[in-house]
């Protein structure tokens, strides 16, 4: 075995809990500073799922065109401590809490619409 495999093996033992690393072949990567999403959210109704898959497969209540009549749509935002909406600037501690209320600057005219999350 070269230097090389040897060296890769010895970092492979000491990041191992860090799951930090990536392995290209036979490289292996370290990522640094790296953002890890713990959960994923809805962006019309805020639901909470530890996966993109079981989310987005769900029917959503507060779907625009009509209650379960769509899936979730997942929120590409960060788990953040305040939402804020995007068209009348609003904040809220959590997304669902948010995505309840109806917004008076809404584009489709006033209380027609629901807040949206702003990224």
């Amino acid at each position: 075995m070269s230097s090389f495999g040897i060296h890769t093996l010895d970092i492979c033992k000491q990041q191992r809990k860090s799951r930090h690393l990536i392995r290209v072949g036979t490289c292996i990567i370290l990522l640094k500073n790296i953002f890890i999403m713990a959960n994923f959210y809805c962006e019309y109704c805020g639901t909470k799922s530890a996966r993109v898959a079981s989310l987005v497969s769900g029917y959503c209540p507060r779907h625009p065109n009509g209650p379960n009549k769509g899936k979730h749509k997942l929120f590409e935002g960060g788990e953040k401590t305040a939402y804020t909406c995007k068209y009348c600037g609003i904040n809220n501690r959590n997304l669902s809490s948010l995505t309840s209320g109806y917004c008076p600057r809404h584009p489709s005219g006033p209380n027609k619409g629901r807040h949206a999350p702003a990224l």
